[in-house]
């Protein structure tokens, strides 16, 4: 029998291109050629697929040191408030530059002043742009002197929803292909299906439509998909996404929730006219390195996943005209709240995770940093006191932080086989530093200051505007 694809009908054949079923920028290790056609894939990619990312790129630059190399992301643009442009992330987390900033010229327009990511990038310049014989000094600085960097993006859109709807019923379409129990395909998934196919064909998103299927963010539900988890017999592991696929005969309720990331639960009512049996199957993608994927995981019992919400791009609000612009705005606010809390909450947690198991990228981190400093300052607990204080932010300009902090390094270094401030960082590498020892101690001081303080982070403002006749909410990560 010949595969054909879920949305458009179209026969599939050897030829068709293998395709993620959760995006690859995502951390998806499923690939499929058996249920979506390249027609197709190749519009989702361009209509909705980078919107859907898109929210997720600070945290898995955050997480790049832990992710396999084909899923960490690439440079992130971030900004300053008084710096020059060029300034990224790159895919180990570093704040660097990208390409060479002229910042001032001559009176015959060469360059005076510029910044570069490296010495390299700088002497091409120099070479194409310099009067022969000039005397050229280079300086290595850090990227900025600001302590506060910005990218805006969106945190909420009707792509992205389109995009997670799309995603979860391939990852059960392509592993339910060979079973009696693909529901993906039945007459009962139609709507839906037709829905997607229109919607990413067209790139014209239907309101009403859309609200039918797409039931928000289910943050109240955290409970119940955990519960459902703690019953999947599949290792657990870190920021893992997590999909359940639920059908419900006395309700006639087929839902679909995808735990992005393990944080964002997008929810989805398939179908509320479900007349086949009951039935919940689970899948779990783990991201980070030496994490896998599971098989679709059956369990007997059936649930109602989903409640309507605010937290999605086109909510419904009961009101009459003299309240609806308050109860919008309302609701609005509310959607913020929930999601950057918990966007926040993730960010954090994955900067913990990073600082307390990624030897390598803190050791690269503070000996890179230490080079930058002045050579007084290069001792070990100077260079540790000048990373916690950088993670903790304004949390650290507290007399009170500065003593806990003192105190704390005096309680952790009492018992050190060497002079605490004997051990210095010489080179990019870190060289002759007993790292097994300062490590221990830099991570036993930073969960204590986080016991007190709470986890390592990011602020974040926040902004609104509509698209496509819903609420796009935009995200400014600091």
């Amino acid at each position: 029998m010949c595969d054909t694809c879920l949305f458009t009908g179209m026969p599939l054949s050897d030829s068709t291109k293998k395709e993620h079923t959760i995006l690859e920028s995502l951390g998806g290790r499923l690939e499929s050629r058996f249920v979506s056609c390249d027609q197709f894939n190749n519009r989702a990619g361009s209509f909705c697929d980078s919107e859907l990312a898109d929210p997720y790129r600070f945290l898995f630059n955050i997480l790049s040191p832990l992710l396999p190399t084909h899923h960490r992301t690439g440079l992130v643009s971030v900004r300053t408030l008084s710096e020059p442009r060029g300034l990224v992330l790159d895919h180990t987390g570093t704040l660097t530059r990208k390409g060479v900033t002229v910042t001032e010229r001559d009176q015959d327009g060469r360059p005076r002043t510029a910044f570069g990511p490296d010495q390299e990038s700088l002497q091409a310049l120099v070479k194409q742009s310099v009067k022969p014989n000039s005397k050229v000094i280079f300086n290595e600085e850090l990227p900025t002197n600001e302590t506060v960097v910005i990218r805006k993006q969106a945190l909420l859109s009707p792509h992205m929803e389109v995009s997670a709807l799309k995603c979860g019923l391939l990852t059960f379409d392509h592993l339910l292909r060979n079973t009696a129990s693909r529901f993906t395909r039945g007459t009962g998934l139609q709507l839906v299906r037709e829905f997607v196919c229109d919607t990413i064909t067209t790139g014209k998103i239907d309101p009403h439509k859309f609200g039918k299927f797409s039931l928000g963010l289910q943050y109240g539900k955290i409970g119940l998909y955990k519960g459902i988890r703690e019953q999947v017999k599949f290792e657990k592991t870190p920021f893992e996404h997590f999909m359940i696929a639920s059908a419900n005969y006395a309700t006639h309720s087929l839902d679909l929730v995808w735990l992005v990331a393990g944080f964002d639960p997008f929810g989805f009512r398939l179908a509320d006219d479900w007349m086949g049996e009951s039935f919940t199957f689970t899948f779990v993608n783990g991201i980070l390195n030496e994490t896998r994927c599971s098989d679709a995981i059956y369990l007997p019992q059936s649930y109602v996943l989903c409640d309507p919400t605010l937290r999605r791009s086109f909510p419904e609000i009961e009101s009459t005209q003299e309240t609806v612009a308050e109860e919008a705005n309302s609701a609005l606010q509310k959607a913020i709240g929930d999601v950057s809390g918990a966007r926040r909450t993730a960010l954090c947690n994955a900067v913990h995770l990073v600082e307390t198991t990624s030897d390598e990228y803190v050791i690269q981190g503070m000996a890179q940093r230490a080079m930058l400093l002045e050579e007084n300052q290069r001792n070990m607990p100077a260079v540790i006191n000048e990373r916690l204080k950088r993670l903790f932010g304004d949390r650290s300009q507290s007399k009170e932080f500065a003593s806990l902090l003192s105190t704390l390094f005096k309680d952790e270094t009492s018992n050190l086989p060497f002079f605490p401030s004997g051990q210095r960082i010489n080179s990019k590498r870190g060289d002759g530093v007993d790292w097994p020892q300062w490590l221990r101690v830099y991570r036993n001081i930073l969960t204590k200051l986080e016991e007190k303080y709470g986890l390592v982070g990011y602020a974040m403002g926040f902004g609104t505007e509509l698209k496509d006749g819903g609420i796009k909410i935009h995200e400014i990560q600091k």
